[in-house]
């Protein structure tokens, strides 16, 4: 099973590795509550948060995206710096999974096969939806957000080639 599934890995990654029209990643980092319960700083991640991305780069400005992210959020009022909330005391603990779908357009064209350094701006619009264990939704009701952001696309493919070949180069005996 495991050859099988190394396999799919290199059979998707190879196809896409080419020619950049599809482009499936992963992405990880933290999360953490901003509200009313917990700590009082903004940024502060106190949990796990993964997901996946798929693209299909449809031209050179624009692609169509679809992700999806779960995580954990817990806050407690224990944490806060706000000697009200130590008093209160609220907590909870929540999975929120959260789904999007969407379209990434481009201000100016984005060449996926030029190598040299690029930063575009780009606006993501589409439809998120999330699941959540209870709090204080209807759970036969799946809330659902139409966002839209501004973002700034880096292309450093050129910079770390050549970061490459300079340690290639560091390191070849004479």
């Amino acid at each position: 099973m495991r050859y099988i599934t190394a396999l799919i890995i290199m059979v998707l990654f190879s196809s896409t590795s080419y020619s950049q029209t599809y482009e499936i990643g992963i992405m990880a980092g933290g999360a953490n509550y901003i509200g009313d319960v917990g700590s009082t700083s903004y940024i502060s991640p106190n949990k796990f948060a993964f997901g996946g991305i798929a693209k299909w780069n449809r031209s050179n400005r624009h692609s169509f995206r679809a992700s999806l992210l779960y995580t954990s959020l817990s806050a407690d009022d224990a944490d806060a710096d706000d000697s009200r909330r130590n008093q209160r005391g609220y907590e909870f603990e929540n999975s929120i999974l959260e789904g999007s779908l969407g379209l990434e357009y481009t201000f100016w064209e984005w060449n996926l096969h030029n190598y040299k350094p690029q930063f575009v701006p780009y606006l993501y619009t589409g439809i998120t939806g999330f699941l959540s264990n209870e709090m204080a939704l209807d759970r036969n009701k799946m809330p659902i957000v139409i966002n839209g952001s501004l973002y700034l696309k880096p292309n450093y493919y050129h910079q770390v080639s050549r970061m490459c070949l300079i340690e290639d180069e560091i390191n070849e005996e004479p």
